[in-house]
């Protein structure tokens, strides 16, 4: 009980130190710094690009994905009738995604 606890307590201590607590969980601190340091129109140009192409490639990547489970759907949901095995449709279902998954990506 009790040299557990001070053992788990040490070691998060440990982990913290050069930590800070930022928006999305904690970042070593000389990264932190780096986000807070100046930038030129240049360097503030080039991130917001980044950020757009990163934003534009997941929008893709779902479009895509959405496509294809839509594509699957519709498969399954000409193969459904009375008696059909629910286990071969998910089966079918999964070989349809991947299948389409493998051709785009």
């Amino acid at each position: 009980g009790g040299a557990r606890t001070r053992i788990e307590g040490a070691s998060r201590k440990g982990f913290l130190l050069g930590f800070k607590k930022g928006k999305n969980g904690y970042i070593h601190q000389e990264d932190y710094a780096e986000k807070l340091r100046p930038r030129t129109e240049e360097e503030l140009r080039a991130i917001q690009e980044e950020e757009e192409r990163e934003v534009a490639d997941a929008t893709a990547k779902h479009e895509t994905a959405g496509m294809i489970a839509a594509e699957a759907l519709e498969v399954l949901l000409q193969r459904c009738r009375p008696g059909a095995s629910v286990a071969a449709l998910c089966e079918q279902g999964d070989a349809l995604v991947a299948d389409g998954l493998r051709k785009m990506f």
